[in-house]
């Protein structure tokens, strides 16, 4: 019975807190800072989850226009587009301008910025759409003809070789991507979560992975869901595990 009533006055002081709107602004601003430093570090399942908070806490507010509702939305972008979810971040940056645009006049920094990051992201949906695949199959072989190469890697910093191609054409690419892992991050799943990215710019559902571990080739999901059981796979497949 005292555990009941001690759970009963924490909610009681909960939602009183939350009828303050002092304490409610209060409250909102540490979920976007912290949701801002998780996205900083890469950490971008707990910063979506912090970001969605925020707003959903902003929009409880019920004031017209509110700005901070603003300010969620396109932080909650900003973190989809990070991970290559462009088509979910479209709608959030666009839902943040249209917000502004009624608050401030157009020459507002607020306004610049949303602007230049729901171009951007329309830029890459754009891309996405007229691009071929650059591979029908993902290889880690360590040979020219892999998509993904290991080139280095220590302890704090690591580089890897995309090479694309484009189906029934003799267009070939190759990029060398550098990582460095951020204090206290391992770089081995930094490593996995940048090719993860890279991977997302071409497939938002599932893709063919050709393992060189298990000798076949697996189905995998670049989905927003999927993402702890693609990175787990990821590492296993690298030997990270």
């Amino acid at each position: 019975m005292q555990k009941r009533n001690i759970h009963s006055l924490l909610w009681s002081l909960l939602i009183c807190a939350c009828a303050n709107p002092a304490a409610q602004k209060s409250e909102w601003q540490r979920l976007n800072d912290e949701a801002t430093a998780l996205y900083q570090d890469g950490r971008y399942d707990q910063a979506t989850a912090l970001a969605k908070k925020s707003l959903q806490l902003a929009q409880s507010d019920n004031t017209p226009n509110n700005p901070d509702v603003a300010t969620s939305l396109s932080k909650l972008a900003a973190i989809y587009a990070a991970q290559g979810f462009f088509e979910q971040a479209e709608p959030l940056s666009r839902q943040a301008l249209a917000i502004r645009v009624k608050k401030l006049n157009a020459e507002d920094p607020d306004i610049v910025a949303n602007q230049a990051q729901l171009a951007g992201i329309n830029a890459a949906i754009l891309d996405r759409n007229r691009t071929i695949a650059p591979f029908k199959r993902i290889s880690t072989a360590a040979n020219s003809s892999s998509i993904f190469q290991i080139l280095n890697k220590d302890a704090h910093s690591a580089t890897f070789a995309f090479n694309g191609s484009e189906p029934n054409s003799r267009k070939r690419w190759r990029q060398v991507i550098e990582v460095d892992a951020k204090q206290g991050e391992d770089i081995d799943l930094a490593i996995v979560r940048r090719m993860i990215q890279i991977i997302r710019t071409y497939y938002t559902g599932d893709f063919n992975w050709e393992s060189r571990r298990l000798g076949r080739t697996v189905s995998m999901s670049a989905r927003p869901e999927d993402t702890a059981a693609l990175e787990d796979f990821m590492m296993r497949e690298f030997d990270f595990r």
